[in-house]
């Protein structure tokens, strides 16, 4: 029940953080003491938001939670439908472009470089939201980390059968760590933050 209550906590305060385009956020296009102290007011929203949420965000973040649980119990089929489609391009593609674009390897410092291309440009907009992307990503790195340690639930190829019911969490040795998806979580706040202003 303890996990269940930390997934949902986090999944509302990441939905109302995803679709906030109110003020309560600061939106800086410079990098001064007021965009580095915006991490703290930002976490400070992030960490109250369910407690503000409406009737409608509890709603929409419930039935997004139990569809991503429902999920779980298609594993095997999900395994099987990618196996059936695998090709070698997939696999190289996947393995070389996919797999790096939405880790911190590639995501950082292209967003780092969309910074310094926003300053050469003179772009304003483009660089309050790649400024204002740099910190919901590292929020959102926090977010995941804490329910990655919390279920630990294991990969596939970590059990002879595979079994994806099965979490370590919380006290397991932390060796497990495939849910939530890291990846996922980069590449929805990168789309996220860039499509609020764009």
């Amino acid at each position: 029940m303890k996990q269940l209550f930390i997934s949902l906590f986090i999944a509302l305060s990441l939905t109302s953080f995803a679709q906030n385009t109110d003020s309560s956020f600061t939106q800086s296009s410079k990098i001064n003491k007021a965009y580095f102290a915006s991490y703290l007011s930002d976490s400070k929203h992030l960490l109250t938001a369910p407690f503000q949420a409406s009737t409608k965000a509890w709603i929409v973040t419930g039935t997004l939670l139990a569809a991503d649980v429902s999920l779980v119990y298609y594993d095997k089929q999900i395994n099987a439908f990618s196996q059936r489609n695998r090709s070698h391009f997939s696999d190289q593609l996947s393995a070389h472009f996919f797999e790096h674009l939405s880790n911190g390897l590639y995501s950082v410092p292209i967003n780092f470089g969309i910074v310094g291309i926003s300053y050469l440009s003179k772009d304003k907009k483009l660089r309050s939201a790649s400024l204002q992307c740099l910190i919901a990503m590292d929020l959102a790195g926090i977010a995941v980390t804490i329910p990655k340690y919390a279920f630990q639930r294991h990969r596939p190829f970590q059990d002879n059968p595979p079994n994806n019911l099965f979490f370590d969490g919380p006290f397991g040795n932390y060796a497990h760590t495939s849910f939530p998806s890291g990846h996922s979580f980069s590449a929805f706040t990168m789309a996220a933050e860039y499509s609020s202003y764009y």
